[in-house]
Order: structure tokens, then C-alpha cells, then sequence
């Protein structure tokens, strides 16, 4: 990328790697993210101060399109909010397990035994929820059918 007077290049702050440090850490990068799991089970155990905020830093400054950054979080705690959190989202997976699931869909997931129930949000002590806000009526937008502009996370 070259600089241009309205969008000067952010050099990478990290050393450069000969090619085969290149390798051994692209495959080791490969290696951990095939290990991710999407986690339902939660332990309901305090999360140590600090940590929700770390993580929220980290996930706002992630990258995106034009450098918008069309993410805002939302953390809940409150057993009362969970609550009307996890019914809410249950009535829509409820919807959409009956009726726009397709039928692939479906099979993949009968032997891992997931479906519409979502007991982990009351369970975990925090949730994220994740919020895609585009400013204006030209602002990009990205949606599709089974993306909804809000996401809930457990932690």
C-alpha cells in the first residue's frame, strides 16, 4: 500500500520473521485456531476485574473496512436482564430452528445436540452483547438473513 495524502499506511509494529519463523508461526497460529471450539457451557464464576474490559478493548480495535470500526459492546450482568436476554434470544432461535433452518443445517448439528435452548446466557456471569451500528444513510451495511445487528457473547 502507498501513502497518499489522504490515507497514510500504519507500518506493522512487530519484528520481521525469516521465512521460516514465518512458517512455523503460521502453522502454530493454524494449529490453535482449529482447536476453537464455540463454547455453551459457562462457569458461573466471578470474572476477575478487568479482564471483560481487556477483552472489549481488544475486540473494538479489531480492524475493519474503511477503518469504521461499526461495533459497540454492551456488558450484562444483571440476573433479571440475562433472563429477558435469553428469552428473547430463545423465542427467535425457536423461530428459526422451525421454520428457516435449512434442512444441512439441521444435520450438522443433531450430533452435537445444539438447538434453540441458551440456558449458558443466564449461566455466565457477564454478557457481551455486540451491537453493528453504521452512522448516516451512507454508512456501509452488512447484513444477511441469519445476522442480527446484535449478538450476545457469555463469558
Amino acid at each position: 500500500m502507498t501513502e497518499t495524502a489522504h490515507s497514510p499506511t500504519v507500518p506493522l509494529d512487530h519484528p520481521r520473521l525469516t521465512p521460516g519463523d514465518t512458517v512455523r508461526a503460521a502453522r502454530t497460529f493454524a494449529d490453535r485456531m482449529a482447536r476453537r471450539r464455540s463454547v455453551r457451557d459457562f462457569s458461573p464464576e466471578p470474572i476477575p476485574h478487568g479482564v471483560l474490559e481487556a477483552a472489549i478493548r481488544a475486540a473494538a480495535s479489531a480492524p475493519s473496512g474503511a477503518n469504521i470500526q461499526p461495533w459497540r459492546f454492551v456488558v450484562v450482568t444483571s440476573p433479571d436482564r440475562k433472563r429477558r436476554l435469553r428469552a428473547a434470544a430463545e423465542a427467535e432461535e425457536r423461530e428459526f430452528y422451525a421454520r428457516r433452518a435449512p434442512a444441512e443445517w439441521l444435520d450438522a448439528l443433531a450430533p452435537i445436540g445444539t438447538d434453540w435452548r441458551k440456558p449458558f446466557l443466564e449461566t455466565a456471569p457477564a454478557v457481551i452483547v455486540v451491537f453493528e451500528v453504521h452512522q448516516g444513510r451512507t454508512a456501509p451495511s452488512r447484513t444477511t438473513s441469519r445476522s442480527p445487528s446484535a449478538s450476545p457473547w457469555g463469558c
